[in-house]
């Protein structure tokens, strides 16, 4: 659905040409050579701030990829059917080499697999995992893809289908 050029063409594409307009305009004054007086700007709008064609329509070019890839990422993190969960793991908590990575206090990386059994002491760094959308998802209703938050919050036993994508960076107890 928003990985699509209906999508795309609809949505992304318009929206990022307001954009691009928007910015040129805003910042037309600090790059105008007569900062008072009226903006040079093209049929639709864009301030061409007293470029030559070639230049300010490279610009804008620029800027329209620069919007429509920022708001293809935002899509995918606001649309989608992923929920996501930061897990921040308590002092003693079982070392699990497949969602952490661990380091010293002085913070330098150890590698191996010389820590079964041992426990944390503290967590530098949450891991981060991708989980599976537990509410119905009717693709008619954009209403349930687009959320403002997709983190949740939940113990991380509950999460059966899970996938991590930002391993936890851990200081280990000593044995």
């Amino acid at each position: 659905m928003i990985r699509g050029k209906y999508f795309h063409q609809t949505f992304i594409r318009p929206e990022a040409e307001k954009l691009v307009i928007r910015f040129s305009q805003a910042l037309a004054p600090l790059f105008s050579a007569t900062p008072n007086s009226a903006t040079e700007t093209n049929w639709d709008g864009f301030s061409t701030w007293g470029q030559d064609p070639e230049k300010w329509s490279d610009r804008r070019s620029w800027l329209s990829e620069l919007f429509q890839q920022a708001l293809e990422l935002k899509a995918e993190s606001c649309l989608n059917t992923e929920d996501y969960q930061m897990v921040i793991y308590n002092p003693g908590t079982k070392y699990d080499e497949n969602t952490m990575d661990v380091e010293t206090e002085d913070g330098m990386f150890i590698s191996g697999d010389q820590h079964s059994g041992r426990v944390v002491k503290i967590c530098v760094e949450a891991a981060v995992f991708s989980l599976e959308r537990t509410q119905a998802l009717d693709e008619a209703s954009l209403g349930l893809f687009n959320l403002t938050s997709n983190f949740v919050q939940s113990d991380r036993e509950e999460s059966v289908v899970s996938q991590v994508l930002v391993r936890a960076v851990v200081v280990l107890a000593d044995t």
